[in-house]
């Protein structure tokens, strides 16, 4: 059970420092569509119309079994948004196939420099994040 408040408040702390940056307002994650029984799975930008992307990037992250009990979070997948840009009514789609447990999808303010496929996400130059999963006994 301690593991899982940890996990819980590492996760918050995510989403906290997303929304004290600066850049909170420019673009935010609009919808995350995890669930494999319906349509494609997709991660939705939005913020001003016509906006690029360039300098944005996007980090995936899941919770972890570290064994003994112990649960952590690390990034599963990221990609750098460069060349992308919101389209005229100030939105941005992709389909991809996400972790359907307890995760998390980050958008930072940077490149894939300090974003580390299998460690924890980076809390600096977060832009927004939204936590989503299956919080059931069994996950």
């Amino acid at each position: 059970m301690m593991i899982k408040i940890r996990q819980l408040i590492l996760l918050s702390a995510l989403f906290f420092a997303a929304s004290l940056s600066p850049f909170a307002q420019v673009v935010v994650i609009n919808e995350v569509d995890a669930l494999v029984a319906e349509a494609s799975q997709f991660v939705e930008l939005s913020g001003v119309p016509n906006m690029a992307l360039d300098g944005f990037s996007l980090a995936f992250v899941k919770s972890s079994w570290l064994g003994g009990g112990a649960y952590g979070i690390e990034v599963y997948d990221a990609m750098l948004l460069d060349g992308q840009q919101l389209n005229s009514e100030g939105f941005w789609s992709m389909e991809l196939e996400l972790n359907i447990t307890i995760a998390a999808v980050a958008i930072y303010e940077s490149d894939l420099s300090g974003i580390i496929i299998g460690e924890e996400p980076p809390s600096e130059d977060i832009v927004d994040a939204l936590v989503y999963g299956n919080t059931s006994p069994t996950h």
